[in-house]
């Protein structure tokens, strides 16, 4: 896989941990979305980068991570078919017991990974666990907090969409057996995947100590 467009049906290895990130002409924004994630304080993960058809040097910049780092994997071959099944074909092809998500211009604080899993871990009844979000202007610039600093946020208080994509990491196998997200939906269908997950009684747990940075940008 390291340095080849990888064919979806294809096995990763093992790891703690996969991060899927679905990328669309993301070429301003993609290097430094992915070193967040070279820069994690844990080494035990995978990176899936999955094209939606880009006309510009997003592919190329993905290869030349892939080429260099066995653990990051790029996809190819898809076309506008959007976030949702670019990070359905994802999930189906982690070999990992925790999955996240990280959209091609946001960043992730360099103990976001290794937080998050502590924080389900120590948890049974946590069926994922998130790290607060910081909104940064296109430079990089801090604008401000945004979302839920609770500790933990259960199906009830999901009446509200209290989370971005970028920030939650779940535990696979029940991703998995809920069929990941649904691809009818045109808007929210990340906001129907937490109620689904959380309906049953689970919850999901704040990272305190860690965040994310969600770009904020006219694309």
């Amino acid at each position: 896989l390291k340095g080849k467009a990888s064919n979806p049906e294809e096995s990763l290895r093992e790891s703690e941990v996969c991060i899927i990130m679905p990328m669309f002409n993301s070429e301003k924004y993609l290097e430094d979305s992915i070193r967040s994630i070279l820069d994690q304080d844990i080494s035990d993960w995978n990176l899936i980068l999955i094209d939606d058809g880009s006309i510009d040097q997003t592919v190329k910049i993905a290869e030349s991570f892939a080429e260099k780092h066995e653990n990051i994997t790029l996809i190819t071959g898809h076309q506008q078919k959007g976030p949702s099944k670019l990070r359905n074909i994802g999930i189906q092809k982690c070999r990992s017991e925790f999955i996240a998500f990280l959209d091609s211009d946001d960043m992730m604080s360099p103990n976001s990974l290794s937080s998050r899993i502590a924080a389900i871990k120590s948890d049974p009844l946590a069926i994922g666990s998130y790290s607060p979000v910081s909104l940064i202007d296109p430079n990089g610039l801090k604008l401000d907090l945004n979302g839920t600093k609770k500790e933990i946020v259960n199906f009830c208080d999901l009446a509200g969409n209290l989370f971005i994509t970028s920030c939650i990491l779940v535990r696979a196998n029940q991703i998995k057996k809920l069929g990941g997200f649904d691809t009818n939906l045109l808007y929210g269908e990340d906001w129907d995947l937490w109620l689904r997950l959380t309906r049953l009684g689970y919850y999901i747990k704040c990272a305190p100590q860690s965040h994310i940075q969600y770009r904020q940008h006219p694309q």
